[in-house]
């Protein structure tokens, strides 16, 4: 497979990749819902990072922004709602959890009928699940799909609720505004048994087997991560730049939001 092709193959799922957690010392506790999360994602054909990510949480609310691109996300929880911002068209738009599920409930719908092993898979997963003798590392294993995750528990497992909170409404975000990219309902499975065991991922495998209908061959993607409990003034300065962006960008209906995010992919 030529290099752009499995770039372009690798980028398509890189978002069901789940985050991981290392807490350095030297930095500020401020609260369990104040730190920052930074993600980056690789393929087995690349030595460097296919994308990277920093994602804040404070207070409640997270800010997401990825290393290079024009859309930043903001999650509301407040207001049960993501705001997408594309800095480009200086312009924004909301999407609301409710129609975050019916949107995944339709897709649900449609895959079990297909005839793709994978979106089959996808729609009603069904993993084998070990873990390992300290309890920090869990293995999802399928012919079609598996995970391979090495966590930690953090010290506020406040963390954790508000990671796999985010985590999960993010998973069904990406499946909207990403229609090529592997459906959310495995990524939330394995968002559940961390939760249940009050974990963060710190790093994760993601191997896509080639009978699952992607491929030829087998793709394999890793996410390493770490939060930094505290926020730094660069994180205060990006929540400051993306609320100065939700005040002034115009506000756009979500269809004509996806058409111009559309047309600059062309």
């Amino acid at each position: 497979m030529c290099g752009r092709c499995w770039k372009r193959r690798s980028a398509t799922v890189a978002c069901l990749i789940l985050w991981a957690t290392t807490i350095p010392g030297g930095m500020v506790r401020v609260s369990a819902e104040d730190f920052t999360v930074v993600t980056k994602l690789f393929s087995s054909a690349q030595k460097e990072p296919i994308g990277e990510n920093r994602t804040i949480f404070r207070e409640g609310k997270v800010y997401d922004l990825p290393s290079f691109g024009d859309q930043v996300t903001f999650f509301d929880r407040a207001n049960k709602q993501f705001v997408l911002v594309n800095t480009a068209k200086k312009t924004q738009t909301q999407v609301s959890f409710e129609q975050l599920v019916h949107y995944c409930d339709w897709l649900k719908e449609k895959a079990v009928k297909s005839n793709n092993p994978m979106l089959r898979f996808c729609a009603a997963p069904q993993f084998e699940v070990r873990t390992g003798k300290k309890g920090t590392q869990l293995l999802f294993e399928s012919p079609v799909l598996t995970y391979r995750v090495e966590a930690t528990t953090p010290d506020e497992p406040a963390i954790a609720d508000e990671y796999r909170e985010f985590s999960d409404w993010y998973a069904r975000l990406n499946a909207m505004f990403r229609p090529q990219s592997l459906l959310p309902f495995p990524r939330l499975m394995v968002n559940q048994q961390l939760a249940q065991k009050k974990l963060i991922p710190e790093k994760v495998s993601l191997r896509i087997g080639s009978s699952s209908g992607v491929g030829e061959s087998p793709l394999e993607l890793e996410s390493r991560h770490e939060v930094r409990v505290g926020l730094l003034n660069q994180d205060r300065e990006r929540i400051a730049w993306l609320e100065s962006c939700l005040r002034k960008f115009s506000e756009v209906e979500l269809v004509a939001y996806q058409a111009q995010d559309g047309a600059e992919k062309k």
